[in-house]
């Protein structure tokens, strides 16, 4: 780049054969100094190769439309050495002025004094390598709209009723997400008579009742220290209970509700319990699970059971541990305890209630 000119309301210099008049004031009023910028840029006409290039990026206030007047003339000079004339980085009053009298047909328009000279300037070939990987370069790692902002020009294009619809349907659909997601992962499965059977407001006292006793070489005995665990059912709980054989048999009180809608009670002197649980008026449906103290059996829970209770315990098979144990159900009112007759040992049958 060489420096061949400077006034106080430009500068000239010669650039890749580009003769380059960068104006440094920001308004021009007076036809005297358009004049002069017009002799001072056709006295160095004769140095260009190529073209001329006015950098208006200074100019961003008011000019005449002499100004235009002033470019036609360098453009008819220039014309004879067979050189472009061209401008950048309009704005403000000019760009209008520009825009209004169609200027651009005849001396074109750059957003940038770079992309000017790129255009008009004289390259070697090493240059113009250069210059064309570092455009394919740029073009390659360009970066793109993303989806959100190609979105977000849609929508400016729609009607305002449009965009209100929209947003109500968009704040529908994310309350019923919220809903299903509270629903699913803190409210629990709902289910109205398991749930009601233990802590609904319109439930009522009811009682599993009996007598466990165990066979020993033809001999009964009582079935004292017998652990019974009563749970309604119907009522699924949000997290499984986590219950484990030592647990149940250290059990220091006769009865204990170890989580919501489960009891726990130990079979008394001669093999009777007694478990209190909360049912509604018309009664509901409790699983009611028997474990020996003292007769072992052998071999795994077999698959029956073990699906049903691990539907409610998180490891059925440490609960029941190695010991004997019956299952069953049967519904409890308020009114009528249900009755629980089991026996444990070689010839032990169902329980019956």
């Amino acid at each position: 780049m060489e420096a061949v000119a400077q006034t106080d309301t430009m500068t000239l210099h010669i650039d890749h054969g580009v003769l380059v008049v960068r104006i440094l004031v920001k308004s021009v009023m007076h036809e005297f100094v358009l004049e002069d910028m017009k002799d001072q840029v056709l006295e160095q006409l004769p140095g260009a190769e190529s073209g001329v290039l006015f950098d208006c990026s200074q100019l961003t206030l008011h000019v005449t439309s002499q100004f235009l007047g002033m470019l036609a003339a360098v453009r008819k000079h220039a014309a004879k050495q067979k050189l472009r004339v061209c401008v950048c980085c309009l704005g403000g009053n000019l760009k209008q002025a520009f825009e209004v009298a169609h200027f651009k047909r005849i001396i074109p328009v750059y957003p940038s004094a770079k992309e000017a000279l790129l255009d008009l300037g004289v390259f070697d070939e090493w240059e113009k390598v250069r210059i064309e990987t570092a455009a394919q370069y740029k073009a390659k790692h360009a970066i793109r709209p993303s989806q959100w902002n190609v979105l977000a020009a849609q929508l400016r294009e729609k009607s305002p009723a449009t965009l209100i619809g929209g947003t109500i349907a968009a704040l529908l659909l994310l309350l019923g997400i919220t809903w299903y997601t509270y629903q699913l992962f803190f409210a629990g499965p709902k289910l109205p008579r398991g749930y009601a059977s233990y802590a609904g407001s319109q439930s009522a006292a009811g009682k599993v009742e009996g007598t466990v006793s165990s066979r020993d070489r033809g001999v009964i005995l009582d079935g004292r220290g017998t652990i019974v665990v009563v749970w309604a059912a119907g009522f699924v709980p949000p997290r499984k209970y986590g219950v484990s054989s030592g647990q149940l048999f250290e059990m220091k009180e006769v009865s204990q509700t170890l989580a919501e809608g489960l009891t726990v009670a130990r079979a008394g002197s001669n093999g009777q319990f007694s478990v209190e649980v909360r049912t509604p008026p018309d009664g509901d449906d409790f699983y009611v699970l028997l474990i020996s103290a003292t007769v072992r059996r052998s071999g795994v829970l077999p698959s029956k059971d073990d699906d049903l209770l691990s539907l409610y315990f998180a490891n059925p098979a440490a609960m029941i541990g190695g010991m004997e144990y019956q299952l069953a159900r049967c519904q409890v009112r308020s009114d009528r305890p249900a009755r629980i007759e089991a026996e444990f040992g070689a010839a032990a049958n169902s329980p019956q209630n």
